[in-house]
């Protein structure tokens, strides 16, 4: 199977890449500049593409599958970025995937595209509400991918913060660096239930499900852990890991809500970590 992995410089990227790369898989992976010692061509049934997605690329192959990792998360007013990126780079896949005759793409989006959430339950049949320019342009991202339907199996995974080795631009990614360093952390909403992660590992088995899947269709769905925690409960489970983590709680109202991953585990018959292992496996990677 010949697999297209783009943003493959990238902490997602990069793990679901090693994830797939296997004797039964070419990987080709996508990132703008080369790793320090990486020059480009093949080496082990891996094929280095180097360019801004943005821009367009030439890939000298057929491709089976397109797993799209690449995105902008700008914290900062730079909004041209988040559509260079998000948008401009999604529609460039969606000519590769005509040009190249891919059978499925998988779209890494986010739950920010539903913006401001008014329900306990974040379920995909929710509006979206206001969204951030990243939650925007990403949701723009899957209307593109939602106009290949009808010749590529598409699969658009709604995802909450990522975690695994190397994670860093998302609340418990901040915490673990606030345990590491002896730094207070300030958390809000002790009584609030908190699933909103994903390690990385199942995301990558979950695409391993995906791209084996002999079927045409187009799933749109939420992945996150399952069995939500307290934050409370969450901090305790960071101090069995790291003793001395401090915590300073705010006393400011927070809005609680948890995902719902039923649609997702229904339809791949897939159960995601309950959301205390996901955590554990993270502090103590």
């Amino acid at each position: 199977m010949k697999i297209f992995v783009t943003g493959a410089a990238g902490f997602i990227g990069s793990h679901i890449a090693r994830a797939l790369t296997s004797p039964d898989n070419d990987i080709f992976v996508g990132m703008r500049n080369p790793p320090i010692g990486i020059r480009g061509g093949t080496t082990e049934r891996v094929s280095y593409i180097f360019g801004d997605l943005a821009e367009g690329l030439e890939i000298n192959s057929e491709l089976d599958v397109i797993i799209h990792a690449a995105a902008s998360l700008r914290l900062d007013s730079d909004y041209s970025q988040y559509i260079r990126s998000n948008i401009l780079g999604t529609q460039e896949v969606a000519r590769l995937c005509k040009v190249h005759g891919v059978k499925k793409l998988v779209y890494l989006s986010s739950t920010s595209i539903y913006g401001e959430v008014h329900e306990d339950l974040l379920t995909e049949n929710l509006p979206v509400r206001n969204p951030n320019m990243y939650g925007l342009t990403k949701y723009v991202g899957e209307g593109i991918v939602s106009t290949l339907k009808s010749d590529v199996s598409t699969y658009v995974l709604r995802l909450p913060g990522v975690v695994g080795s190397g994670a860093k631009q998302n609340f418990l990614a901040r915490t673990k660096l606030a345990a590491q360093s002896g730094h207070v952390f300030e958390v809000a909403g002790g009584d609030n239930f908190y699933n909103h992660v994903v390690h990385v590992s199942d995301l990558a088995a979950l695409i391993k499900i995906i791209i084996h899947r002999d079927i045409s269709e187009h799933f749109v769905g939420n992945l996150a852990s399952r069995t939500p925690v307290r934050i409370s409960e969450l901090v305790e489970i960071i101090r069995g890991i790291y003793p001395d983590f401090k915590t300073r709680e705010l006393n400011e109202p927070v809005r609680n809500y948890t995902i719902s991953v039923e649609h997702l585990a229904k339809t791949f018959n897939f159960n995601p970590m309950m959301t205390a292992e996901a955590v554990r496996r993270f502090f103590s990677e």
